[in-house]
């Protein structure tokens, strides 16, 4: 009999795999929900997010954890990852029609799952666990109950966050094309600008336009010289719900000639670093405001923008009239006119002597007081310039620039630092009221000193760290989930490098507890401490240094 039952599961998931083979992904398939709420956004997909494009949508849970979480259709548990960042706890389901669903932030796995995992984690003595199981292991079918809804891993407040990936490039697809979604409320658009390129190809903004609600002002941009201009555009898709990113956006001239279009229905998680050429990065930092580009930089390679149509404006002594249409995904647009009339006008160059320009397809290093950065090919989307002899620093502190803020790195950069050191000195980002951000890099020693990686440009200090995390205090709070149970919580803090392992042994057995990295927080669910407990706390940063603290008291 045993052997009869094996043949048939082997024939189950062979027709499982060739399901994904004949299906193919021309077909729409059958999915339901996640959730068995109205589905209402509080986040979209290629939404902007800091140094990356948002991989799903975030659906509101009612400002709740625990609610239940189904299986959109038919499939396997392939993955499940527990973490204090990124994702928290995430269920990954594989469906035989070729695709991917991702379930992320939840507070907690159903009980299978659940039990797999707890002892998982007390096995390897570690929070933090991913497995790969096999497609025996969790079967599951449409609208069965995987997990419940939370706010783990680096979730600002509680939410699912879903995801749809191609199953074969595992590239994240739009949910919303396999989900039945309500929008009725149009796009709007805040303020349009042109701007122009330079000499050193760099772009330069030459004036703004800010639109009132009707879009009934007459729009007019004047005093441009003759030559080729290119467009920003500032707005968000007004959803029922929320403020997010637009599907699809065009410039068209009034003869029909299309200046820009771009359509966000897919990416690679490679290439998410984009975003930075998408979006005015420059702006941003210094202004703390999101323009998106109408034009596609030279090192812009995402294949986010493969189809993308770009090319500039002819200005000319002619008025031009330029409309701007963006688009959600249920076809809710709105459309701006411009006028743009040109004006000879005889231009002053700026002057650059003092400056070394590199383009963006080219390796090359520059200076920084305690040393030099080698940014490598296509590691920048435009051209650089940068002097040779203005190292910036902050007066009287340790503070120094590395580069231009300014200028996203699209690929990590190498910094190599000529300075005599300790084994345990870090490279710690500031913003710019010199306050440490929370991201540091470690410094391994190297030929001409020691070395680490960057993922931007911007004010750094060099930090010793030699003191392990500590705790700081012992909370209590009723559960955001279960009525009445209390958990405790232990506040700790590290200064430099980061907690990467906070472990709690009761009576010298280690007892699985929720990191919350985020607000620095180890929670013990639910557990009723008797006076003869022996409660021990194992802090670790990424420096190594330790901190055991034994016989803590609980009240």
């Amino acid at each position: 009999m045993k052997a009869r039952h094996t043949r048939i599961y082997g024939l189950i998931l062979l027709n499982f795999w060739l399901g994904i083979r004949s299906y193919g992904q021309n077909t729409k398939p059958d999915f339901g929900s996640p959730v068995n709420i109205p589905i209402l956004l509080a986040g979209n997909f290629c939404e902007i997010r800091p140094n990356h494009f948002h991989s799903g949508i975030d659906i509101r849970t009612n400002g709740k954890e625990g609610l239940p979480i189904f299986s959109i259709g038919n499939g396997y548990v392939s993955r499940i990852k527990v973490s204090p960042t990124g994702f928290g706890r995430v269920i990954y389901i594989n469906h035989p029609e070729g695709y991917t669903s991702v379930y992320a932030h939840l507070s907690s796995f159903n009980s299978p799952i659940d039990a797999y995992v707890d002892s998982i984690q007390k096995s390897t003595e570690s929070y933090d666990m991913e497995v790969f199981p096999d497609a025996k292991q969790f079967p599951v079918t449409k609208g069965d109950t995987i997990a419940f809804s939370g706010n783990s891993g680096s979730s600002a407040s509680p939410h699912l966050h879903f995801e749809i990936r191609d199953l074969k490039s595992e590239e994240p697809l739009n949910p919303l094309a396999f989900l039945n979604y309500v929008d009725n409320k149009p796009p709007t658009i805040k303020n349009i600008r042109i701007v122009y390129k330079n000499d050193k190809n760099i772009y330069k903004v030459l004036s703004d336009l800010y639109f009132s609600d009707d879009y009934d002002d007459l729009s007019v941009i004047q005093g441009v010289d003759y030559g080729e201009y290119f467009f920003e555009l500032m707005g968000t898709d007004n959803s029922e719900d929320a403020l997010m990113n637009f599907y699809s956006i065009t410039v068209y001239t009034n003869s029909g000639d299309t200046l820009f279009f771009n359509q966000f229905d897919r990416f690679n998680f490679d290439e998410t670093r984009m975003v930075n050429s998408f979006i005015n990065y420059s702006t941003l930092v210094n202004d703390k405001e999101e323009w998106l580009r109408l034009y596609k930089l030279p090192g812009n390679s995402s294949s986010i923008f493969k189809n993308c149509i770009s090319k500039p404006l002819i200005v000319s002594e002619e008025t031009d009239t330029i409309f701007f249409k963006v688009t959600d995904y249920n076809a809710n647009s709105t459309t701006v006119k411009v006028f743009v009339h040109g004006t000879e006008i005889n231009k002053t160059e700026e002057k650059t002597d003092d400056l070394v320009c590199r383009f963006y397809n080219e390796s090359f290093s520059f200076p920084f007081k305690y040393g030099f950065v080698n940014i490598p090919a296509n590691g920048i989307d435009n051209s650089f310039c940068y002097s040779l002899t203005d190292y910036d620093t902050i007066p009287d502190t340790t503070t120094f620039l590395i580069g231009d803020p300014s200028v996203p790195l699209l690929k990590n950069a190498v910094v190599v630092i000529q300075k005599k050191l300790n084994n345990n000195f870090w490279l710690c980002e500031r913003n710019n009221k010199n306050e440490l951000t929370g991201t540091s890099y470690k410094l391994d020693s190297a030929k001409y000193g020691y070395q680490t990686i960057i993922k931007k440009m911007g004010w750094y200090s060099l930090e010793q760290d030699s003191v392990a995390p500590q705790l700081i205090k012992i909370l209590s709070e009723y559960d955001p989930i279960i009525p009445k149970q209390k958990n405790t919580l232990l506040k700790i803090s590290d200064d430099i490098s980061g907690v990467k392992k906070a472990n709690v042994f009761i009576n010298n057995k280690f007892v699985p507890c929720e990191f919350d990295l985020k607000n620095s927080i180890v929670i013990i669910k639910g557990i009723c401490f008797n006076k003869t407990d022996n409660i021990d706390l194992l802090l670790i940063d990424y420096q190594g240094n330790s901190n055991k603290l034994a016989h803590i008291k609980i009240n």
